[in-house]
């Protein structure tokens, strides 16, 4: 079964109210890029590695689109490996890639703002500076839990991926 790993945090955006009627703005979709765009997605050690590990030929990078009803797209570009062996090479040399690892350091992150809005409470007499705090600390925090329901989605979408696709389209 292949794997796919997601190179980005999957981003949702609304579709216009104007396109709904189009059928194809309800579909998923998955879009192959060519091995020339590759440096768009990949870094180069990343690319660099791929070679060196003969897996040029065995990952592609693509991008997919999934409709979430009533009216959202969730795009996510990944990068797709035939085989769960060169996939757990890509992300053993890779591991900021393991949406597991994104996941720790996000809620770590949330975990220090908390305790850094926490101590300036404690040291602010003036109620204007403990609420300006706040309320950045709290918009902070919301962003960022924000980005962990996005990296479980793309967890969720990774599964679907590799069982509805098609090896042609992937291909």
């Amino acid at each position: 079964m292949r794997k796919w790993i997601a190179l980005k945090t999957p981003e949702e955006l609304n579709i216009p109210y104007f396109a709904l009627p189009v059928p194809s703005s309800r579909e998923d979709r998955i879009d192959r890029t060519t091995s020339s765009m590759h440096s768009r997605y990949l870094s180069r050690a990343q690319r660099a590695w791929l070679r060196a590990n003969g897996l040029t030929e065995s990952a592609r990078v693509i991008s997919t689109r999934n409709y979430d009803p009533p009216k959202t797209a969730v795009y996510v570009d990944w990068l797709v490996f035939f085989t769960e062996e060169s996939a757990e090479a890509f992300l053993t040399a890779f591991p900021s890639f393991r949406p597991e690892n994104r996941i720790a350091s996000i809620e770590a992150r949330i975990v220090e703002i908390r305790r850094s809005a926490a101590s300036k409470l404690s040291m602010h007499p003036i109620k204007s500076l403990i609420r300006e705090h706040t309320e950045q600390a709290a918009r902070e925090i919301a962003s960022l839990e924000r980005e962990v329901q996005r990296m479980r989605l793309s967890q969720e979408l990774a599964r679907g991926w590799a069982v509805k696709s098609p090896q042609r389209d992937v291909a």
